[in-house]
């Protein structure tokens, strides 16, 4: 007998998009999700331990920014921070991140704490860390 298949209604798929709940430390609450890597290539922003894969990938090697003057160390971090600040804005579902300080539906990316910022990368990047044993 032939097994009938239905189609997946649209809103199963948008689920996704959804996110979770995530628990800061400071005891403020998110929703996230993860981005896909298509999103994150579209968006031209790659993260930094992602980057340094691909270019590892192609056989480019990652400067060490130890060695680089001041002026590019400086530069280096604040492109590294406009990544964060783009992986952010596509992880964060709410509240989203905005640029607008009036923006009462909205928080800026500022307004995360350090250890907030910590939490969110290591949920991020927790699929990636726990593979990362097997490829050495």
């Amino acid at each position: 007998m032939a097994k009938h298949n239905t189609v997946t209604p649209a809103s199963e798929w948008r689920k996704l998009r959804e996110g979770e709940l995530l628990s800061l430390p400071t005891g403020r609450v998110v929703r996230v999700r993860r981005p896909q890597i298509e999103e994150l290539l579209l968006s031209g922003k790659v993260p930094n331990p992602l980057l340094s894969k691909v270019l590892g990938l192609t056989g480019n090697d990652v400067v060490d920014d130890s060695t680089l003057p001041p002026e590019q160390q400086i530069e280096r971090f604040k492109a590294y921070l406009l990544q964060m600040k783009a992986l952010f804005e596509l992880a964060l579902v709410e509240p989203r991140l905005s640029d607008d300080p009036d923006d009462d539906e909205a928080i800026l990316f500022t307004d995360l704490t350090p250890e907030e910022k910590d939490a969110i990368v290591d949920w991020l990047y927790g699929p990636m860390k726990a593979v990362q044993g097997f490829r050495k």
